[in-house]
């Protein structure tokens, strides 16, 4: 359980770092009215399968939690809202169909930013004892 433990807990800064570069490439793509090239592409799909692989380490540490400590209910919520991040952040399918590179940088922005309000939003469900805890160590 500590592995998982572990991963959930770096996998998520990883998702940060991923997405810090994406908002800042979006924001200047948007105002500087650059070409939503593959580097935007790679950044957005990145972000997305990054999303993925924690939403699934999360399942495999939620099951095994509940069977060690029995279900808790602000787990299955946290797990809820992280779907619903999950959902929004492979939004960036849609994104790539508009013609417009500007609207698509504009869009990628808007995308980062909803799913990041879900994020806190269901990291926030959990008890602050763990909301921002960093594993250091398996």
């Amino acid at each position: 359980m500590d592995i998982l433990r572990f991963l959930h807990s770096w996998v998520r800064w990883i998702i940060v770092a991923v997405a810090l570069l994406a908002i800042i490439r979006s924001f200047f793509g948007w105002s500087q009215h650059r070409p939503f090239d593959a580097l935007s592409r790679g950044l957005m799909a990145g972000f997305a399968m990054l999303m993925s692989l924690q939403f699934v380490l999360g399942v495999i540490f939620l099951i095994v939690l509940s069977i060690d400590i029995g279900f808790q209910r602000h787990y299955g919520e946290h797990a809820f809202v992280m779907l619903l991040a999950v959902g929004a952040s492979h939004g960036y399918r849609r994104i790539l169909k508009n013609e417009d590179d500007r609207v698509k940088h504009r869009n990628s922005l808007i995308l980062i930013l909803i799913t990041f309000i879900l994020l806190i939003i269901g990291i926030t469900l959990l008890p602050a004892s763990i909301s921002w805890e960093l594993r250091t160590s398996l």
